[in-house]
C-alpha cells in the first residue's frame, strides 16, 4: 500500500517534470522511474535519465578563453545530440561552409564559449508536486497497514 502511494507520487513528479519541458526535448520520452522498498519503511525513488540531463537542469559554465579547449563538451556526445535533435548544417545558413563532420565541433566550441543556461525543470517539478497530498496518503496507508497487522481479517 505505501509503495503504491509513493509510486503515485513519483508518477506525478515525473509528469510535472515532463510537462515543464518544451515538446521538442527528446529527453521527455526517455524518463523512467522505479520505487524500491528497502525494508523498515525505507523507500527509494530512482529516476532514470540520460546522462545529459544535468546540463539541462544545471546548465554549463562558459569558458570564453580559447586556451581552455579542454572544457569543450565531448564531440561524441554532441554527435549523439545532433542525431536525436535531427540537426544539420542547413540549420545554420550563416555558415555556408559548415559540414556534417564540422558541425559537432562548432557546437562544442560554441557551448564552451557561451555555456548553457540552466533550465531547472526537475527542481521546479519537485517544488510543484503536492507534498501535502503525499503526506496525507502516506498517513492513511500507514494506518491501514498497522491496522491490517494488528487486526488481520
Amino acid at each position: 500500500m505505501i509503495t503504491d502511494v509513493i509510486k503515485t507520487y513519483a508518477a506525478e513528479l515525473i509528469q510535472n517534470y515532463i510537462d515543464q519541458m518544451p515538446s521538442n526535448y527528446a529527453i521527455r520520452d526517455k524518463i523512467t522511474f522505479s520505487v524500491f522498498d528497502k525494508g523498515s519503511y525505507n523507500y527509494q525513488i530512482v529516476i532514470d535519465l540520460p546522462a545529459y540531463w544535468k546540463y539541462i537542469e544545471r546548465g554549463r559554465r562558459a569558458y570564453p578563453d580559447p586556451s581552455q579547449v579542454r572544457h569543450n563538451p565531448p564531440v561524441s556526445a554532441i554527435r549523439e545530440w545532433i542525431k536525436v535533435r535531427n540537426i544539420s548544417p542547413k540549420n545554420f545558413p550563416q555558415f555556408p561552409k559548415l559540414t556534417e563532420q564540422s558541425l559537432p565541433y562548432m557546437l562544442s566550441n560554441s557551448i564552451r564559449k557561451k555555456g548553457i543556461e540552466p533550465k531547472p525543470f526537475l527542481r521546479n517539478a519537485i517544488s510543484n508536486t503536492n507534498l501535502d497530498s503525499l503526506r496525507a496518503n502516506m498517513k492513511s496507508a500507514m494506518i491501514a497497514e498497522i491496522n491490517n497487522y494488528l487486526f488481520p481479517k
